[in-house]
C-alpha cells in the first residue's frame, strides 16, 4: 500500500475480530498497542475497539491500554486522547 496504512480487509476480518477474541479469552490488565506510525485511529477501529475494551469487555473495570492507537491521536492533556497512559517514543532514555 503506498502509504504503509493495513488493507481494510486485514483490519475487518483479522486484526478487530482477534483482538476482541483475545480480550475475551484472556482478560488482560494491560494492552500495549502499536498502532501509531502508519495509519489513523479509523483505519485501526480503534475508538470502536477501546469503547468496547472501556464499557462492555469482560475486564472492563481493570483494563488498561497505552497511547498508540493511531496516528491521528490528540495530544495528551487535550481530553480527546485514546489511552490510559504514555508509553513514550521508542528507544526513550529515563533521565
Amino acid at each position: 500500500r503506498p502509504n504503509g496504512s493495513p488493507p481494510r480487509r486485514y483490519v475487518d476480518e483479522v486484526y478487530f475480530p482477534e483482538a476482541l477474541e483475545i480480550n475475551r479469552r484472556y482478560k488482560p490488565d494491560l494492552i500495549w498497542s502499536d498502532g501509531d506510525w502508519n495509519a489513523n485511529s479509523s483505519v485501526w477501529r480503534s475508538p470502536e475497539l477501546l469503547a468496547w475494551l472501556y464499557n462492555e469487555a469482560p475486564n472492563c473495570r481493570d483494563v488498561l491500554v497505552n497511547d498508540r492507537w493511531g496516528s491521528d491521536n490528540p495530544p495528551i492533556g487535550s481530553g480527546r486522547h485514546f489511552g490510559g497512559y504514555f508509553s513514550g517514543a521508542d528507544r526513550q532514555q529515563a533521565d
